[in-house]
């Protein structure tokens, strides 16, 4: 699904993720349920339908959160951001959602740890490395992405980009144990760095 040219040539290798940097050490509990995403902030990432969604699950009276890493980076992404930042105050999130900028990737893991779900609505049909990096924090992962399909069980994959699906896709994983460690366990197996390093190592 990331490299869509057809070759005899093609392996795949996994994406090298360091799974002792992403781990489930120092993971941190709370009874709010706290809703994470990383990434550069642009329409194709689909934030409206998160907000949306956080919208629908605040006025059913769940108490949340959600922190969005990350920025804008083109005029079309900054003209977005203003967009988004005008819909959360109409919207009346402004206590619930926050926007901590960019973070760099010494710190990302322990941005990921203050999480109970990440939510990824890319439809690049590319593997986002952030999704892997919070499976391997032990953080539930809820993503749109089609290339995600064969790797994450069913329940963790929606199907339906409407604010509505996403919303009830939340509270029926919200139940799941925390950390994660089936996900994370997938990210061990097919998608670390040692992994990889073997495999580069054979061809």
């Amino acid at each position: 699904e990331s490299f869509r040219f057809p070759s005899k040539k093609n392996e795949i290798t996994g994406h090298g993720i360091d799974i002792n940097k992403f781990s489930i050490r120092n993971y941190q509990f709370s009874n709010k349920l706290r809703i994470v995403t990383a990434g550069r902030i642009a329409p194709v990432k689909g934030l409206d339908v998160l907000f949306d969604a956080v919208e629908i699950l605040n006025k059913n009276g769940t108490d949340l959160e959600i922190k969005i890493a990350g920025g804008p980076v083109t005029k079309t992404d900054k003209i977005y951001f203003e967009k988004l930042k005008s819909d959360v105050k109409q919207k009346g999130l402004e206590s619930i959602v926050s926007f901590v900028g960019p973070i760099s990737y010494q710190k990302i893991q322990d941005f990921y740890k203050q999480g109970d779900v990440f939510v990824n609505l890319s439809e690049t049909g590319s593997i986002d490395k952030a999704v892997l990096e919070a499976m391997a924090c032990g953080i539930t992962v809820i993503t749109s992405n089609e290339a995600f399909k064969n790797i994450l069980p069913p329940q963790y994959f929606l199907d339906e980009k409407t604010p509505e699906a996403l919303a009830k896709k939340i509270q029926e994983l919200t139940r799941e144990n925390r950390p994660n460690l089936a996900l994370r366990e997938i990210v061990v197996k097919n998608h670390s760095l040692e992994k990889l390093i073997k495999k580069i190592i054979i061809f």
